[in-house]
């Protein structure tokens, strides 16, 4: 996987972006609850974990990027 984009905008994130934005997102998350799912793909962990599209705003739109 080379990255995810925003399926309303199109703005692209890197994979690294990506793992790193998750990684923090998720530790937020687990701090006040406990992890319901395994590991998946990034951009299922950012469509589950309600990842913010930094350009857009929009919630949970994101969709692997392999261009």
């Amino acid at each position: 996987m080379k990255g995810q984009k925003c399926a309303s905008c199109g703005y692209k994130m890197s994979g690294g972006e990506s793992i790193l934005s998750n990684i923090g997102k998720v530790l937020g998350d687990v701090a006040g609850r406990g992890l319901q799912q395994g590991a998946m793909g990034t951009n299922t962990i950012s469509n589950s974990t309600r990842l913010k599209c930094p350009k857009c705003g929009q919630v949970g739109r994101w969709i692997r990027d392999d261009e």
